[in-house]
């Protein structure tokens, strides 16, 4: 089934104004983010490998960078929290990574900006992934539930 696009290329349901879904995949798994707001969600798989302080220096602002290359043993850890919390916002309003990761700044677990508009944000974790999903209206609860076909 395809889903109509924002003009950022957001997916939404047509015809129901109080349900936003979000999606995200990283290395074989899928997940869906439902809220009555409008929601970002990313995750990614925690056994990726990559030169963390590298992609942070090239990607995020310097306060985030330095945090990535001061983590030592917990690199990887700061590094997914920061990167899945920043697209996250990024899909929030319909652009991802392409709308640029500098413009998202997570200033907390808990919240961020997009070009100087707070952002609220969640964590959520099972085994091998990390994600963030994020909000402009404050997050009550979050709730993770498995689908296995």
């Amino acid at each position: 089934m395809d889903f109509p696009v924002s003009r950022e290329g957001k997916p939404f349901l047509p015809d129901i104004n109080d349900l936003h879904f979000n999606l995200s995949h990283s290395v074989g798994e899928l997940a869906v983010a439902f809220s009555r707001n409008e929601v970002g969600f990313d995750i990614e798989s925690k056994a990726r490998r990559a030169n963390y302080g590298d992609l942070a220096r090239r990607f995020f602002d310097a306060a985030e960078a330095r945090a990535v290359e001061e983590a030592g043993d917990s690199v990887r850890e700061v590094f997914f929290r920061l990167w899945t919390a920043k697209e996250a916002v990024l899909k929030l309003e319909g652009t991802g990574i392409s709308g640029g990761l500098q413009r998202a700044l997570i200033s907390s677990e808990t919240s961020a900006e997009l070009d100087g508009r707070p952002v609220f944000l969640g964590r959520v974790e099972w085994e091998g992934y990390a994600g963030a999903v994020a909000s402009f209206q404050e997050i009550a609860q979050l709730r993770l539930r498995s689908l296995v076909l």
